[in-house]
């Protein structure tokens, strides 16, 4: 995590867009927080860029479908968000490159209802950033 005195200069859409496609996001089946094949793919690529890159950091965003109270949506989100963030330093991503946050179900990627959507909406979000000093 940054330090005080730092701000977090965030990537161009075009850059976040490239993100999204390389690196995730991450899809959960209903009510679990258990990283898939296709998952565990796209954290090994992220991996693999942070070792190349060890000037960037990741955001790990945990979301959820509308189903579930607030509450434990939020702690869905969390334990989903902590999962990406454990398999990650698993593959020797260091903690203190990584930070997490849980949305439950506030942010949704697909807004409406029918398990269509709620597919997309159980999932982790990541966006790799660089830290910069403020002068």
């Amino acid at each position: 995590m940054p330090g005080p005195g730092s701000v977090n200069k965030m990537p161009s859409a075009t850059a976040l867009a490239q993100q999204r496609r390389m690196f995730g996001p991450i899809y959960f089946a209903y009510n679990q927080s258990m990283i898939g094949d296709e998952g565990q793919g796209h954290l090994k690529r992220l991996a693999g860029y942070l070792e190349k890159y060890p000037q960037f950091y990741v955001a790990i965003e945990g979301h959820c479908d509308e189903r579930g109270s607030s509450e434990y949506n939020r702690g869905l989100g969390e334990r989903r968000a902590i999962a990406v963030r454990s398999y990650l330093s698993k593959l020797n991503v260091k903690s203190a490159r990584m930070n997490t946050v849980s949305y439950g179900e506030e942010k949704p990627a697909v807004p409406g209802t029918g398990e269509s959507v709620y597919i997309k909406n159980r999932r982790a979000e990541l966006f790799v950033y660089q830290p910069q000093s403020t002068p």
